[in-house]
């Protein structure tokens, strides 16, 4: 199962954290609903999530380098959740 972008950044948005969903600009147009709808569809037919790489850049961006609030929520989760690799690079 292919999903866009979109997509993509519901469901790492909602795995992080449901709450974020409407306050996230990416995903603000979406209810906590949504993302169960998306989870159990993806659930329901029982094929695993592809994406091609475009889709991969395009949904980073915003999710990797711009939002410090999801960055926080996923570190939050537990130890090594998230990191940025940016701060490892040249060590």
């Amino acid at each position: 199962m292919f999903i866009d972008s979109n997509l993509l950044v519901l469901l790492v948005v909602g795995e992080t954290d449901r709450e974020m969903i409407t306050r996230h600009r990416r995903t603000r147009s979406y209810r906590a609903e949504d993302y169960d709808l998306l989870v159990r569809l993806i659930n329901d037919t029982g094929h695993q999530v592809y994406d091609t790489p475009n889709t991969l850049t395009e949904a980073s961006n915003p999710l990797i380098t711009a939002d410090l609030d999801l960055y926080l929520a996923a570190a939050a989760q537990e130890d090594g959740a998230a990191f940025n690799f940016s701060h490892y690079r040249g060590l």
